[in-house]
């Protein structure tokens, strides 16, 4: 994973020696950085506050994904499920936690939503059980794939295209149009 921690979780640049793609905005972005893409975007949003009694709203800034992706193969469930567990009792303890229980509590989870369902303790089971916790079944859960909870709502997968503006965007969208193509494909900027 470590090349793709570049440039704040976008990846390495993508070589562009044909011209083909833009001069900006691309990189070899892996699918599962999500929680590190949009925790750093959350630390240029302009509404953040340091005190959370202020917060409509508090991000849980856990990298729940890569938490888990380390431990998905050949570790126990003791061992998948223990940083659930810590931030779990870490979160509760905190006063800002008290009022609503996590009701107004979000993080990202870099994975697919049944990553973080598992229903058992038998060790060949997948994944974890931090949505299946008391604590995290109120909080408010993004990732790539939701399941059908209420809890979760899914962002789409990470692409290649990062445009730093509206500019950019438009400037693809046109160079775009311009072109006769068999295949379309939809960027959303975050």
């Amino acid at each position: 994973m470590c090349p793709y921690l570049e440039n704040s979780g976008l990846g390495p640049r993508v070589e562009n020696p044909e011209g083909v793609l833009m001069k900006e905005g691309w990189f070899s972005t892996n699918q599962f950085l999500l929680e590190m893409i949009f925790d750093n975007r959350m630390k240029r949003y302009e509404c953040l506050t340091n005190d959370s009694s202020l917060a409509s709203a508090n991000y849980v800034p856990f990298y729940a994904g890569l938490d888990l992706g380390r431990y998905l193969w050949d570790y126990n469930t003791s061992i998948r499920d223990s940083c659930a567990f810590d931030i779990a009792k870490w979160l509760v303890e905190k006063p800002k936690w008290k009022r609503m229980l996590g009701r107004d509590h979000f993080f990202v989870g870099g994975r697919i939503g049944w990553d973080f369902r598992r229903q058992t303790d038998i060790n060949s089971d997948w994944g974890n059980k931090l949505m299946s916790l008391p604590e995290f079944m109120n909080m408010t859960m993004l990732s790539i794939e939701s399941t059908s909870w209420s809890n979760e709502f899914a962002i789409p997968y990470p692409t290649y295209f990062h445009p730093r503006s509206q500019n950019e965007l438009v400037e693809w969208q046109q160079r775009m149009m311009l072109r006769e193509r068999n295949h379309l494909f939809c960027f959303i900027l975050l």
